[in-house]
């Protein structure tokens, strides 16, 4: 989706997404971990899953060639 497509731009965006998955699986633990966890952050962490979540399907469904159907991606969301 990077413009003039080059061949980096699908795997970088595959690696920034599983990036994504990874850290966000340890930052709960590691809260919890240091005792410093609370309700803010655990409502800021839902609210960035569900902005990741919302802008890589809008960005499937918005691609030169969608990956997935508008009708699809607006039932998923």
């Amino acid at each position: 989706l990077w413009p003039g497509n080059p061949w980096w731009a699908k795997p970088a965006a595959l690696a920034a997404l599983l990036a994504h998955l990874v850290l966000d699986g340890f930052d709960g633990p590691l809260a919890r971990h240091l005792g410093v966890d609370s309700r803010r952050g655990s409502f800021t962490d839902t609210l960035a899953d569900q902005i990741v979540v919302t802008a890589s399907t809008v960005t499937l469904m918005a691609a030169p060639q969608p990956a997935i159907s508008g009708w699809v991606g607006a039932v998923y969301l």
